[in-house]
């Protein structure tokens, strides 16, 4: 019995054990993927494969496309195992396949905080569940079919090295979530104040050189078809296009505006003025406020340790709080926002719901998430029941109730709220 015992425990405590029940998990979930999605989207999908099916990854910016490079990738692989233009065309609604790896591949690396403090496989793997199985989590690739996914994983695989002290790593999975999402730069100073001290501590010429040196190099190979073809400049049109596009007060975000304007606020151009100063500068200054004060306690925490009156870090808990807080006050202040653009707060909150037990504000948000996303996509036409909390202005107010509770424990003072720094 004892020996039994033991090699059950020996089993569950393998890396290969819980990434074999991860695979199982997105096998499951895979099967449960509806033959649906977002038309417009899945036209632009379609489109764009094909152009890079039969013309090259390289042409792909001459073919409209908006997307930033890493995704031109995922098509082009997606282009390439479908094998035709006409099977693209018919198979289409099986790239989510792709993007459901990363919404469990994110939840794995959940599972690896989870195990980190319980030391406990089977019950981290069934605590990472409440996030996995949120159908709010997965409703933008599962049912939508868009591409937050990818972005969101590598972001918070970024946020996981960098705790580790994996400078280079933390370096490379967050140059990969920029070229997936231009989104992804709101995140790049609170990872780099977390790094702060490991890159101060590890300084030296050689580090300096690989720090620069392999990004710049990945950076390069990913840009590579494009310069290639001579479509580089198009690239950053992109880039540089991508605020101003659509120059509107909202595309869909249930946000503060939906309180601020009466009209329609996808209806209401964001270089309207008020005050001397046109709406998407009012958002902006409010989010930059407020995103100021989501990264204060890191920023007074760093800025102590240089002026050497401190030698202990944040918690795990509050910077999963300042994490959380990031994509919701970018989505809840800003102009231009789609409603998809706070899907990154799900995998921080759910990571903090799930070590703390404390699953209210985890709750709110994917109740505002997943009614954000249905009252646009009306998949399950909930609209039809008329019910009072339908609407883009309770919406609204969940998302406003999760910041001011954010912010409530993101502020107040906790016994075992700090930590020293780990010296690896």
């Amino acid at each position: 019995m004892l020996n039994k015992n033991w090699s059950n425990e020996k089993v569950s405590s393998s890396p290969y054990y819980s990434l074999g029940i991860f695979l199982l998990l997105y096998i499951f979930l895979a099967l449960l993927i509806p033959k649906s999605g977002h038309p417009s989207d899945f036209n632009c999908w379609t489109d764009w494969t094909s152009a890079i099916f039969t013309k090259g990854i390289g042409s792909i910016y001459s073919h409209g496309t908006n997307y930033l490079p890493l995704y031109q990738y995922f098509l082009m692989l997606f282009g390439d195992i479908q094998g035709s233009a006409s099977k693209i065309h018919s198979n289409i609604n099986s790239i989510k396949y792709g993007n459901l790896l990363f919404d469990v591949v994110g939840v794995y690396f959940v599972f690896l905080f989870v195990n980190e403090k319980i030391k406990n496989t089977n019950t981290s793997i069934l605590l990472s569940l409440f996030l996995l199985f949120n159908l709010a989590y997965l409703y933008n690739t599962m049912i939508w079919g868009q591409v937050d996914a990818i972005f969101t994983a590598f972001i918070f695989i970024a946020f996981y090295f960098s705790l580790q002290n994996k400078i280079l790593l933390t370096l490379l999975f967050s140059l990969l979530s920029l070229n997936m999402k231009l989104q992804a730069i709101i995140f790049f100073p609170f990872i780099g104040l977390i790094l702060l001290p490991s890159i101060i501590r590890k300084f030296n010429l050689k580090s300096l050189v690989t720090w620069i040196f392999v990004p710049l190099v990945l950076q390069i190979i990913i840009l590579l078809p494009f310069y290639l073809q001579g479509d580089l400049e198009k690239v950053f049109a992109v880039v540089t296009n991508s605020v101003g596009t659509f120059p509107k007060v909202s595309l869909n975000a249930y946000n503060i505006w939906y309180w601020l304007i009466d009209d329609q606020p996808m209806g209401v151009l964001d270089t309207n003025r008020y005050g001397g100063l046109s709406y998407y500068q009012w958002g902006f200054y409010s989010f930059i406020i407020a995103y100021t004060t989501t990264l204060f306690p890191l920023l007074r925490n760093r800025l102590l340790q240089l002026m050497n009156k401190q030698n202990i870090d944040l918690s795990l808990n509050k910077l999963l709080l300042i994490a959380t807080l990031i994509p919701i006050v970018f989505f809840f202040f800003n102009t231009q926002m789609h409603e998809r653009y706070s899907h990154p707060m799900l995998i921080f909150a759910g990571t903090y719901a799930i070590l703390n037990k404390k699953y209210v504000v985890y709750i709110l948000l994917s109740i505002a998430y997943f009614l954000n996303l249905e009252l646009v996509l009306d998949y399950f036409n909930i609209e039809n029941f008329n019910l009072f909390f339908l609407n883009p202005d309770f919406v609204a107010a969940l998302f406003f109730a999760a910041i001011l509770l954010l912010f409530y424990a993101l502020y107040r003072r906790e016994p075992g709220t700090e930590v020293r720094h780990n010296a690896n």
